[in-house]
């Protein structure tokens, strides 16, 4: 890469301010010098979990990047920032763009939204995975007309860091206290319903949502049931079909759902509100579920939306899980 003007560094650095984050476990984010900067850095914000399994997928969330503009006015689009996979793992680079035009003007900051990603942890037990950003490119700064990029120095600070422990079969990463926690918490979302289709003579319903597992508050599962409703000779609805859950580890937990609900129409004829109560028994899984079994119970409650036939839906989910022996 050629030499780069006073111009164009100042170009970079606002280039570089479009995109400026918080950090991994310190959530000021950690302040990065690169090579084409005026000498405002560049924050980089993410977060890890303390640990993670060897050959388990590692999940960097809420990574951002922050700037604050030390000239004066200068506009710069198609900014990203670059974090390849770290020593101790593999994967694609996660990359975070701000494909839009940005206009600062002097002392003004901008933080990017919030991208994700996952790398593979590959590296033995214990191994230390600092993840650091590499380049930053901007395709147009006003301040030379032009392209930029730029290089991180390498040894400076992570802006996340974890450590690679056992692998998934082992006692502590398959204990059924870590895969209970995995598919349990409060959860949040939506469903649609039909009265009857082809798959249920009385009534069809489809949920979808995400949950929150204990001690993982920035992290989501997700959840899809799918079930037909009857109703019985004691006035209230029966339940029965199958239902998947993705972990916040990316597994997969199946099985069949089952279970009663009842309707109140005294609050709101028009919104009425249903209590459920799901056993979701776990018949297969992925990763740490391989050969799984217990079963998750949901209790929740859902509002209608009687003209959209549409639900939303609030609960919590308590799992009780058996490892499977492999």
């Amino acid at each position: 890469m050629g030499t780069i003007g006073r111009s164009g560094v100042v170009g970079a650095v606002l280039a570089a301010a479009a995109l400026l984050p918080s950090a991994a476990g310190a959530d000021d984010g950690v302040p990065y010098a690169f090579s084409c900067s005026v000498g405002a850095p560049l924050t980089v914000h993410g977060h890890v979990p303390a640990s993670v399994a060897a050959g388990e997928d590692l999940a960097v969330s809420d990574v951002r990047i922050r700037y604050t503009n030390p000239i004066g006015p200068v506009a710069y689009g198609g900014t990203r920032v670059t974090v390849p996979a770290p020593p101790g793992t593999s994967g694609s680079d996660l990359v975070v763009e701000v494909p839009e035009t940005v206009t600062l003007g002097r002392r003004e900051t901008y933080t990017s939204p919030p991208t994700s990603g996952t790398f593979r942890a590959t590296g033995p037990p214990g191994t230390v995975v600092e993840l650091r950003p590499s380049t930053l490119v901007v395709e147009s700064a006003s301040t030379v007309g032009g392209r930029l990029a730029c290089d991180f120095a390498p040894d400076q600070s992570a802006f996340a860091r974890t450590t690679i422990g056992g692998g998934p079969s082992s006692v502590t990463e398959a204990s059924p206290e870590v895969l209970n926690r995995r598919v349990s918490g409060s959860f949040s979302g939506t469903s649609s319903y039909v009265h009857a289709d082809a798959e249920c003579d009385f009534a069809h319903v489809v949920y979808d949502g995400t949950y929150h597992p204990p001690g993982h508050p920035r992290r989501t599962g997700a959840y899809h049931i799918d079930v037909c409703i009857t109703l019985g000779s004691d006035g209230r609805y029966r339940a029965d079909g199958t239902f998947a859950l993705r972990t916040i580890g990316r597994a997969v937990v199946t099985g069949v759902a089952s279970g009663t609900s009842t309707v109140d129409t005294s609050t709101s004829p028009t919104r009425p509100s249903s209590d459920a109560a799901l056993t979701l028994t776990i018949t297969g899984g992925t990763k740490r579920f391989r050969d799984a079994g217990g079963t998750v119970e949901l209790e929740g409650t859902s509002v209608f939306d009687l003209d959209q036939q549409t639900t939303l839906d609030t609960g919590e989910l308590v799992g009780t899980v058996t490892p499977g022996r492999g």
